[in-house]
Parts: C-alpha cells; structure tokens; sequence
C-alpha cells in the first residue's frame, strides 16, 4: 500500500513538471495591428488606431495597448483552434450594426489562438442580431517573442 502510494505520488510529479516545462517553451507574441474602427474588448471601449497585443505564451494573459493613447488591459482568453496553419497573424471581430467586438486572435505558423469571452452588451445584441458579421484584420507586424 505504501508502495502504490509513493508511486502515484512519483508519477504526479513527473507529469507536472512535464506541463510545467511545455508551458514555459511555447513562444510569446507581439503582434501591432492598425485597428479603423471603434472595438469593444469583453465591456472596455477602445478607439481607433494602432495596437499591440502581448502574450508571454499560446493561451496565457494577454496585454492590449493602443500605442497612441496609452488605453490598455490584460485579457485572460480562452483557447481557440482551427483546422487551418496560419502564415499570418490576424484579429477577428464580431459586427453587430456598426459597433465591433474583438473575438479571436490567431498566431502565425499554429493553429492556435485566444477567443474572447463575450461581454454582456454583445449578448444583448445578439438576441437582436439574427448572426454577427466577421470582419477580419491581418496584423501589420508579427514578432515571436524569445523563449526563456
């Protein structure tokens, strides 16, 4: 019994410094993309203009900055994945009439991403919408962050 006991226990304590170790070797991102329009992440508004999005790692928070106002905030995301490899990054917003909600990102050379969570006000006009438009941005500058 005390045998199985410390086995199970050996065993947990490899495969958590196995996660462990996957998650400290995924690479981060700094993306900058030229938004047009007015956005909504989760319920805070954000204006027009150039962004940069900062993860440390696929999946982590992340940090959205608008480099002319100096707006920003941390986002934790959900995981998102596609059937499809991306050769670029690029941002996909929601469209319900003319406000905007951003959705997903997803990174270059994965089929990996972040999704959003959905904000009270986009639910609501969902029940008014019968389907969002997608409208989907290609990020200007794509840069691996190194893997420490």
């Amino acid at each position: 019994m005390k045998n199985s006991i410390l086995r199970i226990t050996k065993a947990f304590g490899v495969c958590v410094m196995l996660g462990v170790s996957s998650l400290a070797a995924q690479p981060g991102y700094n993306l900058v993309v030229n938004v047009p329009f007015n956005f909504t992440v989760m319920d805070k508004h954000f204006a027009a203009g150039t962004y940069t999005i900062t993860s440390e790692a696929n999946q982590g928070p992340l940090l959205i900055r608008c480099r002319q106002s100096g707006a920003a905030m941390f986002v934790i995301p959900l995981p998102a994945e596609s059937a499809k490899i991306r050769d670029e990054a690029k941002l996909v917003f929601d469209r319900y009439g003319d406000q905007y909600f951003l959705r997903n990102i997803w990174y270059p050379g994965t089929n990996q991403g972040d999704q959003l969570r959905v904000s009270k006000v986009e639910r609501e006009l969902a029940r008014n919408f019968q389907k969002p438009e997608e409208t989907t941005l290609l990020v200007a500058k794509q840069k691996h962050k190194p893997v420490q």
